[in-house]
C-alpha cells in the first residue's frame, strides 16, 4: 500500500482495485456533508436519492442507530456537500456496505460517529477528521479549563 496526498488528506491506495473507482469517475452513491454549526454531519446518499446515517434524537446519541433516511431529513434544510474520495468502492459495494449497516447501534462520538460510518462504507477505513481533531484539542481544552478555574474565571 502506498499513500496518496489529495488536497492535504493522506488515503491509503485500496489493495483490490477492481472493487473501487477514482473519484473522477460517475457515480450516483456518494459521501455527503451537511453543516451542523459545530460540526459537519456525514452519510451516504444511494442511488435512490435516499441517505444512510447515524442518526437519533437530538441531543441523545445513546439511542442513535444507522437509518436510512430520505435526503430532506438528512439536511434538515442545510446545503448537501459531496464528500470526495481519490480511491472509493465502486456504486454497487458502496450501497452493499451502507445497508448492511442499517439498525447498528454503538455510537460513540470519537470512535464510531456519522463520519467513520461513511468514510467506511466508501473507502473500508472507518475514519473520522472531525474525532481525529477532536482527541487532538480535548487535552489542550482541558488545560484551559483547568487554568481557568485555578484563576477563579468562569467559562
Amino acid at each position: 500500500m502506498s499513500d496518496v496526498n489529495y488536497d492535504g488528506a493522506t488515503l491509503r491506495r485500496c489493495t483490490r482495485p477492481r472493487d473501487r473507482v477514482a473519484a473522477s469517475t460517475y457515480n450516483r452513491v456518494h459521501h455527503i456533508a451537511v453543516n451542523r454549526g459545530p460540526y459537519w454531519h456525514h452519510g451516504v446518499e444511494l442511488a435512490d436519492g435516499s441517505v444512510v446515517q447515524f442518526t437519533g434524537e437530538p441531543k441523545r446519541k445513546s439511542d442513535a442507530s444507522v437509518r436510512r433516511t430520505s435526503l430532506a431529513q438528512f439536511l434538515e434544510g442545510g446545503e448537501r456537500v459531496v464528500v470526495p474520495h481519490v480511491f472509493r468502492f465502486n456504486d454497487e459495494i458502496a450501497t452493499q456496505r451502507a445497508l448492511s449497516r442499517l439498525g447498528e447501534a454503538g455510537y460513540n462520538v470519537l470512535e464510531n460517529n456519522c463520519e467513520h460510518l461513511a468514510t467506511w462504507v466508501m473507502t473500508g477505513r472507518a475514519e473520522s477528521y472531525q474525532a481525529d481533531m477532536a482527541r487532538r484539542d480535548i487535552p489542550q481544552a482541558t488545560r484551559l479549563i483547568d487554568l481557568a478555574a485555578q484563576l477563579g474565571v468562569a467559562i
